[in-house]
């Protein structure tokens, strides 16, 4: 797996936050040999919390729009979340990001966490929940690293006929997330693709600013954005950078 990340510039910090349903921090068994990770993150913490003791903060994870995203995973998976009488979170920035071994060994931690019967885990960046098979099969086993897989794509309807096309999750790169408005029906699957090269090379190191050349479709493209450096945007729950749709993409 290539966890390199050749075209580094120095950005933000990755952040993570994951809330594993189920697990223990005295559970924990990291095998550096079965979980592949050679070291904790510089930065990463570990807060346990108790149904007991913190059910108010622990049910705000399975109400509103959290609950309604946890729904969609079946009942079983959703009770049993809610019945889990711990919950074990792994947050902070991460220091050291000049390569991905960050992303790699936070990848198996959580594995190991799942691995003790826990009943999903709660994506916060991308607002994402996995059952542990999922998370095993999509990122733990996966033969190579898929950037696009961390980050949520979401289409949100503007005026009739045209979609505000975002992503959630480059947080956990150190990067901006990313917004195209005023995207046609029709266009979307070809926007979602150049948002895709865009997710690369970010993951691969690249800072978007406001011009940025882009290679794409071999083609090379001046995208001109508006970076927002504020992480309390609920949109993202990140800095996000924004851009205009331009008709020419489509011609790509």
């Amino acid at each position: 797996m290539n966890w390199e990340r050749p075209l580094y510039q120095s950005g933000s910090k990755p952040f993570f936050f994951f809330a594993v349903f189920g697990a223990r921090f005295e559970q924990m068994r990291i095998s550096e040999e079965h979980h592949r990770v050679n070291e904790i993150p510089a930065g990463l913490q570990f807060m346990q919390y108790h149904a007991a003791e913190h059910g108010e903060y622990l049910s705000a994870f399975y109400s509103n729009q959290i609950g309604e995203l946890l729904r969609e995973k079946g009942d079983d998976v959703f009770r049993g979340v809610i019945r889990a009488p711990s919950c074990l979170v792994a947050v902070g920035t991460v220091e050291h990001d000049r390569s991905l071994d960050y992303l790699r060994n936070t990848v198996g931690i959580v594995q190991c966490m799942l691995e003790q019967n826990a009943a999903a885990v709660f994506d916060g960046n991308a607002l994402r929940w996995h059952t542990p098979q999922e998370w095993t099969d999509t990122f733990f086993f996966a033969e190579r690293l898929e950037p696009l897989d961390h980050v949520s794509f979401l289409v949100t309807q503007q005026a009739p006929g045209t979609s505000w096309l975002h992503t959630r999750g480059m947080r956990k790169f150190g990067r901006p997330d990313i917004g195209i408005r005023s995207v046609p029906e029709a266009s979307v699957a070809n926007v979602t693709s150049l948002v895709g090269r865009l997710i690369e090379l970010q993951a691969a190191g690249v800072v978007l600013g406001e011009e940025t050349s882009v290679a794409w479709r071999g083609a090379e493209w001046t995208l001109r954005g508006v970076p927002d450096r504020n992480f309390d945007n609920p949109d993202f729950n990140n800095e996000s950078i924004a851009y205009e749709y331009d008709p020419s993409w489509d011609k790509a």
